[in-house]
């Protein structure tokens, strides 16, 4: 198998295409908008991600907002300074994505069980519980209302807690540190949230959003964004509603968003919620 080489010497074109930048040592190496806005703190970035032995629970923190200098070699040669093939636990954002990977497959036989006697995944499953198929699940509701209450100056939910070390070598989490002060507290705290899968599991445990002091609770704050948009009362295609749960891709009437669950056309069956909705309305108005 050849190598892959990005940004080398001499093959770089003249309009920098490759988002590549030169550091001290005279190293080219590819960079992103981490880097780009991280690296000279014009941003701080933290890491707030789901986790493999929680699977279907909430988030947890891979690394507190801050600059990149304890992960990068900034000053010299813009390498990694932890080796992001090490099995020893230790936090970091470029660390933590560069280790995500799907846990449990099987690549001999195509498969989620057999292949991992810890996951329990087989075939045309309706639904999934903790601790099972432990690669699906996407609780990103409760993921983003960790990155809210981080902000907040709260402490991480306990029942939220993982050891993903035994799942995917060298993934750890940090110890929440409370990001305002008297020196920064105008400062903009921003949640980029990215989601490439259908949401799922993410509205049981949402009710700790009400920690937050005047905040509250996600049905409620959801079908506030519900009525503005028009919603309620009229007929949408959702996997369950209090009036009607057969889990099916039907059109049915919803009377309260924050209690429709069932993400239609691609998830009726996996609890996912428009609970993240209502959460972020109530950050951006209150």
């Amino acid at each position: 198998m050849s190598d892959i080489l990005a940004c080398v010497d001499g093959l770089i074109d003249s309009n920098n295409n490759e988002n590549c930048k030169q550091y001290p040592d005279g190293n080219h190496k590819p960079i992103g908008l981490i880097q780009r806005y991280g690296e000279d703190e014009i941003i701080h970035f933290g890491l707030m991600m789901g986790s493999y032995e929680k699977n279907i629970s909430g988030g947890v923190l891979r690394k507190n907002t801050g600059d990149l200098g304890d992960e990068i070699n900034i000053d010299t040669d813009g390498t990694l300074k932890a080796d992001p093939n090490s099995a020893v636990p230790s936090v970091g954002m470029t660390r933590a994505l560069d280790k995500i990977r799907l846990y449990g497959y099987g690549y001999n036989n195509g498969t989620y069980f057999g292949s991992n006697s810890s996951d329990d995944c087989g075939f045309q499953l309706a639904s999934i519980d903790e601790g099972d198929c432990n690669s699906w699940g996407n609780p990103i509701s409760e993921i983003y209302m960790e990155a809210i209450r981080y902000f907040a100056g709260l402490e991480a939910v306990d029942e939220f807690d993982a050891n993903d070390n035994t799942f995917v070598g060298g993934l750890a989490e940090d110890d929440w540190e409370d990001q305002l002060s008297d020196d920064n507290f105008c400062a903009s705290t921003d949640v980029v949230v990215f989601n490439t899968s259908t949401t799922s599991y993410d509205h049981d445990q949402t009710g700790h959003f009400t920690d937050i002091d005047g905040a509250g609770s996600p049905e409620s704050l959801t079908d506030t964004v519900a009525a503005g948009e028009n919603i309620l009362g009229n007929d949408w295609f959702i996997g369950r509603t209090a009036g009607d749960d057969d889990e099916f891709c039907t059109a049915k009437t919803i009377n309260s968003l924050g209690n429709a669950f069932g993400i239609c056309p691609e998830a009726p069956t996996l609890d996912g919620s428009y609970h993240m909705a209502g959460m972020a309305h109530y950050r951006q108005y209150q």
